[in-house]
């Protein structure tokens, strides 16, 4: 298995709050010499990544990798591919900001983070055949890249999509500086969608439509819709309503309520659509959809795709007071909305790792879950982030 230390890039600008830069996608085309034995592919997306084969993702969870300090620690997957390999094969890599370019984050000064850059990748393809031969294959300037119809991704404030978007001209990637960071195969378990959520209620309210989804969680939405071309969809996420109108105040902050929030928008194609968000999550109960008719305003419009690290449960609690019941269930249902790779203090608005968050929560998460593999990396993660003194940054 190689960690490669080759990695390219787009190009070496990235978005900014005021600037957007398209998701870049790179595509690398493989003709196997022969009946294979074994295959297998390790990739590093910076910030996030999805890997697809010959059309098919094989990515194993959602946000991928596992998120890091580029500088100070570096995270692959490794995926046996033997059975997906054809005689001719297309590898596609669609890289997501992520916290690599976490510029959402510049709340918390995660825009002045030293390893900040461009979505850069790297990746191995190692094939070994029948009759003894071994082709190894990094990524480098034969790999092409265009850009998406990804307009703008960031973790907290979301993802624009333009199915209109017609991808550019395939161009040869660039090579790009190796993160400084130590390289290191993820043992985490994966992010996955655990329950599919239908809306309890669709309601109007000034033009646009409230989706109830009847519990707050954290996930993103699926849309499925019949459009014409062109047509501007908006979801606004939000945990509350005040006064019976939707609010979105605990997503955003006081002084910047007209441009912090989070959102998904989608500019759709002819006919029908089927779009869920690839590189970014979000905390909400409540879903504003702004841009569609009152007869595309059906419950069939959203789905809540509710995920979570895959933590497994070893525990459980039932007893004969149902309020005791329930406050079990919202325990288990916060730790897990706050579970992406890490423990986080919120999936709403920050999603930061603060540490007393994650250290109050962890007794009970131990009891009834299985987080062991994710604590150990998130804590190779932190004892990096010491300095000489030893002391930790805020997050």
């Amino acid at each position: 298995m190689i960690l490669s230390d080759s990695f390219i890039c787009a190009g070496e600008k990235f978005s900014t709050y005021e600037e957007r830069v398209p998701a870049p996608l790179f595509m690398k085309e493989l003709k196997a010499g022969g009946p294979v034995e074994r295959a297998e592919l390790t990739v590093c997306g910076l910030g996030l990544y999805e890997a697809r084969l010959n059309g098919e993702s094989i990515t194993k969870g959602r946000l991928c990798p596992y998120i890091s300090n580029s500088e100070q620690i570096v995270f692959y997957d490794n995926y046996d591919i033997t059975d997906r390999l054809q005689s001719e094969n297309r590898f596609e890599f669609l890289l997501g900001n992520g916290m690599q370019n976490s510029f959402g984050g510049f709340i918390w000064d995660f825009e002045k983070a030293a390893a900040r850059s461009a979505p850069k990748l790297a990746f191995a393809i190692e094939v070994t055949y029948k009759d003894g031969r071994r082709e190894v294959i990094e990524a480098d300037e034969s790999v092409l890249v265009t850009g998406s119809n990804i307009l703008s991704d960031d973790l907290r404030l979301g993802e624009v999509c333009d199915a209109c978007r017609e991808t550019g001209e395939w161009r040869p990637a660039q090579k790009t500086a190796s993160p400084s960071g130590k390289k290191v195969l993820s043992s985490a378990k994966p992010i996955r969608v655990r329950e599919e959520l239908e809306p309890v209620s669709v309601n109007e309210e000034n033009g646009d439509f409230v989706y109830d989804f009847g519990i707050n969680t954290s996930g993103v939405c699926r849309l499925r819709v019949n459009a014409h071309r062109g047509q501007k969809i908006r979801l606004v996420f939000g945990e509350e309503m005040k006064n019976g109108l939707f609010c979105f105040d605990s997503t955003t902050f006081e002084d910047r309520k007209e441009t912090y929030y989070q959102s998904d928008t989608y500019i759709c194609k002819e006919g029908f659509n089927d779009w869920t968000p690839t590189f970014t999550y979000h905390g909400f109960r409540y879903v504003k959809v702004e841009g569609i008719t009152k007869e595309q305003a059906t419950k069939e419009l959203l789905t809540f795709l509710v995920f979570n690290t895959d933590l497994g449960t070893r525990g459980s609690f039932e007893c004969d007071n149902e309020a005791v019941n329930a406050l079990y269930r919202m325990a288990l249902n916060s730790t897990l909305s706050n579970f992406h790779h890490f423990p986080t203090d919120c999936p709403q608005r920050e999603k930061n790792g603060w540490t007393a968050d994650a250290a109050l929560s962890s007794a009970h998460t131990l009891l009834y879950f299985e987080p062991e593999d994710n604590y150990k990396q998130w804590l190779e993660c932190i004892c990096r982030a010491q300095d000489e003194r030893g002391a930790i940054p805020g997050i």
